[in-house]
């Protein structure tokens, strides 16, 4: 009787630990990266993805962005972006981006705060090819 206890108990704390492990981070959005739509803590944009959806139809972007094909008056959200990566994109992937504009779509790209990584602005073509400058916090 004793070991048939034992093994229920057993088979039970293995249950909740599976979910501890698999289902829970699911839920609370802890196994999607950083400013996903699916995570619905501090980190994520569940909160803007649902707000938007009251408002507007939104949908969730599986594929790549390269193969999509949005229409005028569509606009693609890139949260969470490092500014460094960003800034050192080549001109190929600038000119996907341009392709996916040029169709109507806008482009929101929301980048996370850094510090000044360097000095060169010949390391980065996306200043270059599309006007803009980017100005980082200053260190105190």
């Amino acid at each position: 009787m004793r070991n048939k206890i034992a093994i229920v108990g057993l088979i039970v704390l293995l249950a909740w630990g599976l979910e501890q492990v698999v289902v829970s981070p699911l839920q609370t959005g802890k196994a999607y990266p950083m400013y996903s739509s699916l995570r619905s803590d501090p980190l994520g944009a569940l909160a803007l993805y649902e707000s938007l959806g009251k408002i507007l139809k939104v949908e969730r972007l599986y594929k790549s962005r390269m193969r999509a094909d949005p229409g005028p008056g569509t606009t693609i959200f890139v949260l969470g972006v490092e500014p460094v990566a960003w800034a050192k994109l080549k001109n190929d992937t600038l000119k996907q981006y341009e392709e996916l504009t040029s169709k109507g779509a806008r482009l929101v790209i929301a980048f996370l705060p850094v510090s000044e990584p360097w000095k060169d602005p010949e390391a980065r073509p996306v200043e270059s090819r599309w006007h803009i400058r980017f100005t980082y916090k200053k260190l105190h």
